[in-house]
């Protein structure tokens, strides 16, 4: 029998107890005019958990022919947490500069321009942040950093009267994921209405990347493929028509869509269906 080692364990086992015990006793006066809120194991005041980003593609605001209609974006920040969450925003140019559009929001914080400092949003409570003025049509994306993510981001679109403010069109749409390297976007098309389906995809990386689009019929069959290499923080806006150089395409109303692939997970893309003053948002689903 090991009698060293029996001993060894012992006064291991004496150690342990005695620090416990001082442990245990000592609680009380180490959490002295602490809340108990506090104290408890698994709670604390600052939530954690991993940032979510969410990429808006599009902010379109102004007029784009000759001050008819205008462009106004709404952007609706909503906590769904039960605690306070750390919301930022920033905000770019098409070739990814920071903005200089500014924007109004239902908070203190407001206007700015470029970047939306850190906000404090309550559990329940909404951001508002409206582009509603500029000079002439001017085209931006955004990036909302919520820490931790409980947060449901979406962009409205109206389209206005410039000299009544009266109303002529308005969609909703879902913020963007940052990081996808495939989706699909599917495709009406109608040449006698001039329906079609325009996206707007953004590179959210550091880095120059290329994503290649495939349009296919119905059938499956190729029409039309193409690759698209962008910089860091650029962003695009595109019909399917004028980005594919489709030509002849046949009458009536025709179903299409495009796939769009990339080896950098860095892409963010939302799509709508325009003809003349109408629009209508159009999913963009991510394959991976």
């Amino acid at each position: 029998m090991n009698y060293g080692r029996i001993w060894k364990t012992g006064i291991l086992a004496v150690v342990v107890t005695l620090a416990f015990a001082s442990l245990v006793f000592r609680f009380d006066e180490w959490t002295k005019g602490l809340g108990s809120d506090l104290v408890a194991l698994g709670q604390a005041d600052e939530p954690t958990g991993p940032a979510i980003t969410k990429i808006i593609p599009q902010i379109a605001v102004g007029s784009f022919d000759g001050n008819v209609t205008k462009y106004k974006t709404v952007l609706e920040i909503v906590n769904t947490g039960s605690r306070p969450i750390s919301v930022t925003g920033s905000f770019y140019n098409p070739n990814g500069s920071s903005s200089t559009l500014a924007f109004e929001t239902n908070l203190p914080a407001s206007p700015f321009t470029g970047s939306l400092a850190d906000i404090s949003l309550e559990a329940n409570h909404v951001l508002v942040i409206t582009g509603d003025n500029a000079p002439r049509g001017t085209v931006n994306w955004g990036k909302i950093v919520a820490t931790p993510g409980t947060v449901s981001v979406s962009t409205f679109f109206e389209i206005r009267d410039v000299a009544t403010d009266v109303l002529y069109s308005r969609v909703g749409v879902d913020a963007s994921p940052a990081d996808m390297a495939s989706f699909v976007i599917p495709r009406i098309r109608n040449v006698t209405g001039g329906l079609d389906v325009g996206f707007a995809v953004v590179n959210t990386g550091s880095a120059p990347a290329t994503l290649h689009a495939t349009l296919r019929d119905t059938t499956g069959t190729v029409l039309k493929s193409k690759a698209l290499t962008m910089s860091p923080g650029q962003h695009t806006v595109q019909f399917t028509q004028a980005f594919f150089g489709l030509e002849a395409e046949p009458p009536g109303t025709s179903y299409s869509f495009v796939t769009f692939d990339s080896t950098s997970p860095q892409f963010a893309a939302i799509a709508l269906a325009i003809e003349g003053g109408s629009l209508a948002s159009v999913p963009v689903d991510r394959l991976r």
